[in-house]
């Protein structure tokens, strides 16, 4: 356990180096490098051993065979076709050796999720420090096929802000080749279509959200699982296995605090929660899928995909320019008590956890 917290000790200083630096864009790119070249390290050339899907992840790859075409998938894996089409072309034309597609898709997923921190995000070190607190940054790389569809997912935004809707649509159906919980992405169209108003996008969210992850539990999981029987062990394993119900409450209650600082940050902004702020309406869809994670813990697959939303938005609010001085105090305040929050909730999960990250004792792919 003592690792986990060596860990956190040595982020937390490198993040406060940041926090004192971090004035510029320029150096806000130093942060993201920094960052992405440390964990890239840490998580590229780590053992089959470390992490907890890991051992599944190299087990598939390795029972590959050089005769299938590059192309071909077959649609009784459980794996989405564009990750299993993804690890022909790094087994037949690159290297069947698992330490090569280990490399391929980290760089994937943390080339991805470091370039909307540090693009999107006007503090990037708070986005990094949540990165990290929420083990959104573990997560990523735990569940591989996710990670790359988050980090497809994230490369839409772009189109999203635009109003590009069409492609916006094509690469989440991309990202959902790889996993196909990113397919709840598109979601996020209407909530920022502008002649939409704010009341209508939140009765959307609300109707959704009970038709199809309350109404018809069983029947989403079976969707994101691709498994008839996987998919009702999932939406019932909160009863069977009361352990998993402990996943979704710890994420509705990160979700509830994240929330509740992001309503007090703009009450003292006074700022109207108006229809050109679509990262609140998101941030609200992301507390209403963490209360439903309580009942069916796979809903922590598209919790995944929302929180990157929630760090820049926070980061955002964080620096929001504030001339009146006791009003920015008490913003630097609230989020000083966030930060604490978030390092409890870390410190907790992992105390009751561990075997859910996996990361310590850590080896080195060349010592498996």
């Amino acid at each position: 356990m003592i690792e986990y917290f060596i860990l956190f000790v040595v982020f937390f200083i490198e993040i406060l180096y940041f926090a004192n630096i971090d004035k510029t864009k320029e150096r806000s790119k130093v942060c993201a490098w920094f960052f992405f070249i440390q964990f890239f390290i840490l998580f590229a050339f780590r053992s089959p051993k470390i992490l907890c899907d890991t051992p599944q992840y190299y087990k598939h790859f390795t029972y590959l065979e050089d005769t299938t075409s590059i192309f071909g998938y077959s649609s009784k894996d459980r794996y989405e076709a564009g990750y299993q089409i993804l690890e022909h072309f790094v087994h037949n034309l690159i290297s069947d050796e698992f330490i090569i597609f280990n490399i391929f898709t980290t760089f994937i997923i943390l080339g991805s999720l470091s370039y909307f921190l540090y693009k999107y995000s006007a503090c990037t070190w708070l986005a990094f420090l949540l990165f990290f607190l929420t083990r959104l940054i573990f997560d990523d790389i735990i569940a591989v096929r996710q990670g790359i569809a988050s980090a497809i997912g994230l490369l839409g935004y772009k189109y999203l802000i635009k109003f590009s809707y069409i492609k916006y649509f094509l690469v989440i159906l991309l990202a959902s080749l790889f996993h196909s919980s990113a397919i709840a992405l598109l979601i996020f169209i209407p909530v920022v279509y502008p002649s939409l108003s704010i009341n209508v996008k939140i009765k959307l969210i609300v109707v959704l959200s009970i038709l199809l992850f309350y109404i018809f539990p069983s029947l989403m999981a079976q969707y994101m699982t691709n498994s008839d029987a996987y998919g009702v062990d999932y939406a019932q394993s909160s009863v069977k296995k009361g352990a998993f119900g402990l996943i979704g409450i710890y994420n509705f209650v990160n979700a509830l605090v994240f929330v509740l600082y992001i309503l007090y940050v703009k009450k003292l902004q006074l700022k109207k929660f108006s229809d050109s702020d679509p990262l609140f309406i998101i941030s609200l869809l992301f507390l209403s899928v963490s209360f439903l994670s309580i009942r069916m813990w796979v809903l922590i697959r598209v919790v995944m995909l929302l929180l990157p939303f929630l760090c820049i938005y926070i980061a955002d609010l964080f620096m929001a320019n504030i001339h009146e001085s006791k009003k920015r105090k008490k913003i630097k305040h609230a989020t000083y008590l966030l930060i604490c929050f978030m390092i409890a909730s870390y410190t907790f999960f992992t105390f009751t956890r561990p075997s859910w990250i996996a990361l310590f004792p850590y080896e080195f792919y060349f010592d498996f």
